[in-house]
């Protein structure tokens, strides 16, 4: 006999039944749970059987940034700083025995950039940057309060800054203007502040440094980013005057600046482009530099101060080795050393006591999120002022009060938590611990609390994106993603070890597992495949692990999460990223259903998803944008949606857990405070009731039988004298009940309840005493397609005794303890036919294993077809139309070339065909099928195609019309057509369908146009304002060579892109030469292009002071070539803190709105590149792995997001160290 030990704990589902839809009893309630600032990021949640909720989430304390220090006449260190936690500016002093902490300005957003100095009193002024308004903002300790005031509120200005305070006690500040990409000064005169602007010339003012001489005037270095040279502006107390110091090369990155006792500049700075620090001072009318480290990538957050003997020292980052360093040269040499390791040494300041030359630097921790301060006096002494590392923290709720305590603090640990709860409240986390990269796990239990974490996987960079479920024994399994591989991977507990291994390691797979373990303890497991963009689903069991696609329509499966129904069919919600969806599957009968749940706006992220007592989804989710906390669920017949908390940007990382009232808990963050948030649906209030008896056939009542229930809930109940049993307090769900006695036999074996929806009366049991044997009768229900199981189908028993059992995953069912005589067993399922009908017993006087039953699907259920042709008005097939089907079924046929498209195996129902295609009118618009009972032919659409126009000027910078230029268009297959323009620089080509590519190019005798050509690879509309700058010049030269395959034959039709100082587009001809003529003198980036060819060089970067021939490209075939992407990173995988850098190429096939911008994994945004409109072309940039605060993000995966128009990609890149 096989022996399923849960036989009597399966939740049977006999049909499907329709509710009239999920009612909500009151409102959302959300509330706080932790503001401690920081926290709420990667929650998750569970309830216990209480219907209290329990919350693991991660916290972090986030302060140090924008450190500056300044001495006061005591010697005494002020430090001013930037707390990400809190996005506000601090301040910290040293008092002679220990450091005060103070929040200077508590508006959230203001602090970076910061800069302090003291006066002759010992107060404080510091000059910051507000980085939600982009103002320069200022504050000054008044010896009882800060006095705060904002200097420079014009456009986004204040980044960069410095602050110096003259003789007077008004301070000085230089700081830079992001929206001009200016150098500007602001000036306190005693009444009000006076601001300039002191450099124009270019991108100048970043890494600004301010010093006052001794008559009060300003010396500035900075860097000019437009020639990547370091300059110097000097105020002579009637004009400015500026100069370049070094430029040779990529000079001028981070710079800092102090003067001598003569008024003599000395300014330490970094050479970017060579990773070295350097120094340069002024002695008379030259300047004179030298490189202070090169010791490999170093110098990043210089700050320099000098002694009183007019020595240098210098504090910088050591980016190679992530160590804070030291450098002075009191001998004429630099000695160097280094001050502290592991991490440390970003936003360095320094400062010097002229009494005894005792060095003070404040520097931020940047693996343990602190600021922390050096001070050396004849050694170096190191002490932490503010932060704490991240930690794991949990809260508990509990009557109307929420208890948080944080559970493992060591370190920086706590990302990634999953947390589930057993059948006696005890807790399970696991989570992923930052500084070790490994996976752990902590529980608690009431008789032990919480019991010391422990690794679980330690093997590599390994743990993220973990989820946990508890199997029938109480012990946790964890699937998770192994970074350093690319792998996903699963963890069982057996009580005494974790056992790991490999599921997946196929691809870059494994990020955002979702786990949950079926009723025989087999784990199933949806993740995303990151290097295909699909969301796929693996499961174990008897024979290994098994793979399945669930979803690959585009890039699709991030934020995915897994439940199971009482079927153990996996049902999965997750993020459909090109369309910016929530989407929802399921596996029935071996095939994955697919649907969209909401798709308004950017929607979907962070799904967490739970099955209601009627296995029905309820999907908690965020609302990108308009950064909401989102909720669906499933009514029976179609999706709601409802918004949660719109209070601010908040949902991110949100956890749903259902009570067993399928009352709705969600646990997620608030991004605009950074606390952890908690929202409660109140489930279903009614409840039902199960009552009978149990008798023997005279009536009388049996005392002593035990009833079992199973299925939503656990419970069980001893019949009296009477045989009386009751089961009450039950919601809506589904629920098994079997009574059982020594001795005796019952009929019917069991009651199902599918779902319990009313109370219940007279549910009775006969007993009988049995004299002889009991025998059972078992098998299996099997697709005769693949011999897969066919869960759901519901086997009945009746003869001597009556019963039904519903199939399990495998098919299995099963009819034990019954005695001798007559039986019949039958299956049903809507939608098959099973051979043999039915099996008869007569008389069942043995065991009966493999009664097995083979289904197909139905015949009498009608399979129709709907098929025809989309075509031209003369008769011509069009291809590449989407014909798209509506109805009981949604789908999408793309026409072949003949025009052809069908929709096979279409069950009866009500449905509509409508095609489309860029460029055309169809007739008739659709076809609608109230009741499609038959194969439809003949189901034909005629297209007619529209005309567009293309036009524009051609100006010159002055906007005057450029007349008698020849604008050429050219078509493919087609003779070119030249319109020439008049006196107002008009052009107009008419009448031109949408297809094939159109190429228009502009020319006349000793001009250069900037675009070189505009190309139309299909029309989708009008094309109004195409236009052209002209510049007159009698320079003009071209840019020419060969393209061919590395035999040396020629390849024509490369596609060759411009981009630079003109952008255009070209072919080579059918000897593989391309020509570019009339180009002014500049810089122009050249990238051949065509489909499964890779180029050597990838691109080129040439400069036109002269013609340039020569400029050759060889094609390797068999490569898959960047031309078929629109967005590509084309060093993905790089390590900014040597210096490595990754270029971004995109291309644009029409003008319009582009975007490209890199986001975490979670969604926060790192650095928007470009977010304005831009014409057809190809385009770069160079990033250099630092985000917009202007610091180097840590390591870890990045997406890129580009859109523009018709195009929406994402990519990945990919910070080593």
């Amino acid at each position: 006999m096989i022996n399923h030990n849960n036989i009597y704990k399966i939740i049977i589902f006999v049909y499907i039944f329709l509710l009239t839809g999920i009612k909500s009893y009151c409102a959302w309630e959300t509330t706080t749970v932790d503001n401690s600032g920081n926290v709420g990021l990667y929650s998750g949640l569970a309830v216990d059987t209480s219907g209290y909720p329990h919350i693991s989430y991660y916290a972090g304390s986030f302060a140090g940034e924008y450190s500056a220090v300044a001495l006061d006449a005591g010697g005494y260190a002020h430090i001013a700083y930037y707390d990400w936690t809190n996005s506000c500016l601090k301040y910290a002093k040293y008092n002679g025995a220990s450091w005060e902490v103070q929040v200077v300005d508590p508006v959230s957003g203001t602090g970076k950039h910061a800069s302090i100095a003291v006066d002759g009193f010992g107060y404080p002024h510091i000059s910051y940057f507000d980085n939600i308004y982009g103002d320069l903002r200022y504050a000054k300790w008044t010896g009882s309060s800060w006095n705060i005031q904002i200097v420079d509120g014009i456009d986004d200005a204040g980044e960069y800054t410095s602050i110096k305070i003259d003789k007077s006690s008004n301070p000085h500040i230089a700081y830079y203007d992001y929206s001009n990409g200016n150098l500007k000064y602001a000036r306190w005169s005693g009444t009000s502040w006076s601001t300039q602007t002191i450099d124009s010339n270019g991108e100048v003012g970043r890494f600004c440094s301010l010093a006052l001489d001794s008559s009060n005037n300003a010396h500035i270095s900075y860097l000019d980013e437009s020639s990547t040279s370091l300059k110097y502006a000097k105020y002579n107390g009637i004009a400015w005057s500026k100069e370049t110091i070094d430029s040779a090369g990529t000079r001028g990155w981070f710079t800092s600046i102090a003067l001598d006792s003569n008024n003599k500049p000395h300014i330490s700075y970094q050479d970017w482009a060579s990773g070295y620090l350097k120094y340069a001072y002024k002695t008379g009318a030259s300047w004179v530099t030298a490189i202070v480290d090169n010791t490999a990538f170093v110098g990043e957050y210089t700050s320099i101060a000098l002694d009183n003997l007019n020595y240098a020292y210098i504090s910088y980052y050591d980016v190679s080795n992530g160590s804070l360093k030291f450098a002075k040269n009191t001998t004429g040499s630099w000695a160097k050393e280094t001050v502290d390791t592991n991490e440390t040494g970003r936003y360095t300041s320094i400062a010097v006591n002229p009494s005894n030359n005792n060095i003070h630097i404040s520097y931020f921790d940047s693996k343990n999120f602190d600021l922390k301060y050096a001070k050396y006096n004849g050694s170096w002494n190191k002490t932490t002022i503010d932060g704490n590392p991240s930690d794991l923290k949990y809260a508990k709720k509990t009557n109307s009060f929420w208890s948080v305590q944080t559970i493992d603090s060591t370190d920086d640990k706590g990302e990634y938590t999953a947390i589930a709860l057993g059948r006696d409240n005890s807790v399970h986390i696991t989570y992923f611990d930052w500084t070790s990269n490994d996976l752990r796990y902590i529980n608690w239990n009431q008789q032990s609390g919480w019991k010391t974490p422990a690794a679980v996987d330690s093997s590599g960079d390994i743990g993220q994106y973990s989820s946990v479920a508890l199997d029938s024994n109480g012990y946790p399994h964890a699937s998770y993603y192994d970074f350093a591989n690319g792998d996903l991977k699963y963890a069982a507990y057996n009580g005494t070890v974790w056992a790991y291994e490999t599921v997946y390691s196929t691809n870059d797979s494994g990020s955002y597992s979702s786990l949950a373990l079926d009723e025989n303890n087999y784990p199933h497991i949806s993740f995303y495949d990151y290097t295909q963009g699909d969301l796929k689903y693996a499961y174990k069991n008897s024979t290994g692990w098994h793979y399945e696609t669930v979803d690959s329509t585009g890039d699709t499966g991030i934020y995915a999460s897994l439940e199971l129904d009482a079927y153990n069919n996996p049902c999965i919600s997750y993020y459909d990223w090109d369309n910016g969806d929530l989407r929802y599957a399921k596996k029935i009968n071996g095939s994955w259903n697919l649907e969209t749940v909401d798709s308004t706006g950017d929607t979907g992220w962070h799904t967490s998803l739970e099955l209601d007592s009627t296995d029905r989804a309820r999907i908690a989710y965020y609302d990108w944008t308009n950064g909401d906390l989102k909720y669906a669920f499933y009514n029976g017949s179609s999706w709601e949606t409802q918004t949660v908390d719109n209070s601010g940007n908040t949902g991110e990382f949100c956890s749903l857990s259902l009570d067993r009232q399928n009352g709705a808990h969600i646990s997620y963050i608030d991004l605009d405070n950074f606390n952890l948030k908690y929202a409660y649906l109140q489930g279903s209030t009614e409840t039902y009731s199960i009552k009978g008896y149990v008798k023997n056939s005279s009536a009388e009542g049996i005392a002593g039988a035990t009833i079992t229930l199973s299925g939503y809930a656990d419970d069980f109940c001893v019949t009296v004298s009477s045989g009386y049993y009751e089961f009450s307090g039950l919601i809506t769900g589904s629920y098994y009940i079997c009574a059982s006695k020594t001795g005796y036999g019952f009929n019917p074996i069991n009651y199902t309840y599918s779902p319990l929806n009313s109370n219940l009366t007279n549910q009775d049991f006969c007993a009988a005493l049995i004299s002889g044997n009991t025998y059972y009768i078992s098998g299996y229900v099997q697709r005769a397609s693949d011999s897969a199981g066919l869960a759901g189908t519901v086997v009945s028993l009746s003869g001597t005794n009556s019963g039904s059992y519903v199939s399990l995953t495998d098919g299995y069912y099963e009819f034990p303890n019954l005695s001798s005589g007559t039986y019949n067993v039958t299956p049903s399922k809507s939608g098959w036919v099973f051979t043999p009908g039915n099996k008869n017993f007569n008389p069942l006087n043995s065991n009966n294993t493999n009664q097995n039953f083979s289904a197909v699907v139905s015949t009498s259920s009608a399979v129709c077809s709907i098929k025809g042709y989309v075509k031209t008005v003369s008769g011509a097939g069009i291809d590449a139309a989407t014909v798209v089907l509506s109805g009981n079924v949604s789908a999408s046929y793309t026409t072949s070339s003949l025009g052809y498209y069908e929709f096979l195996n279409l069950s009866s129902g009500s449905y509509t065909v409508t095609p489309s295609k860029t460029g055309y009118l169809f007739t008739p618009l659709s076809y609608s099928y109230s009741n499609l009972n038959a194969d439809i032919t003949g189901q034909n659409f005629t297209g007619s195609s529209v005309t567009f126009y293309i036009k524009g000027y051609l100006k010159n910078a002055g906007l005057q019309g450029i007349n008698g230029a020849d604008v050429t268009l050219t078509h493919e297959g087609q003779s070119d057509v030249v319109s020439v323009t008049d006196s107002n620089g008009y052009y107009e080509f008419f009448n031109l369908e949408c297809f094939g590519c159109y190429t228009v190019t502009p020319a006349k005798t000793g001009c250069a146009f900037n675009a070189i050509n505009k190309i139309y690879s299909s029309l989708d509309g009008n094309k109004d304002n195409q236009d052209f700058t002209g510049t007159n010049s009698a320079l003009l030269y071209k840019i020419s060579g060969y393209i061919k395959n590395s035999a040396g034959s020629a390849l024509p039709g490369v596609t060759v892109n411009v981009a630079g100082t003109a952008a255009g587009t070209l072919l080579t001809n059918v000897s593989g030469y391309y020509e570019i003529k009339n180009l002014l003198t500049g810089n122009y980036l050249l990238k051949p292009s065509k489909t499964g060819w890779n180029f050597n060089p990838e691109d080129l970067l040439v400069y036109t002071d002269t013609d340039k021939t020569g400029t050759d490209f060889t094609g390797l075939f068999g490569v898959i070539n960047q031309s078929e992407e629109y967005c590509r990173p084309v060093n993905n995988l790089f390590n900014p803190h040597n210096g490595e850098t990754t270029t971004i190429w995109y291309n644009i096939l029409t003008r319009g709105a582009v975007k490209l911008k890199l986001y975490t994994l979670d969604g926060r945004l790192v650095k928007s590149f470009v977010d304005e409109t831009k014409d057809l072309g190809t385009y770069t940039e160079i990033w250099n792995g630092k985000n917009t605060g202007g610091e180097i993000a840590g390591r870890g995966v990045y997406i890129l997001y580009f859109q523009a128009p018709g195009i929406k990609e994402k990519k990945k890149i990919i910070i080593k160290q």
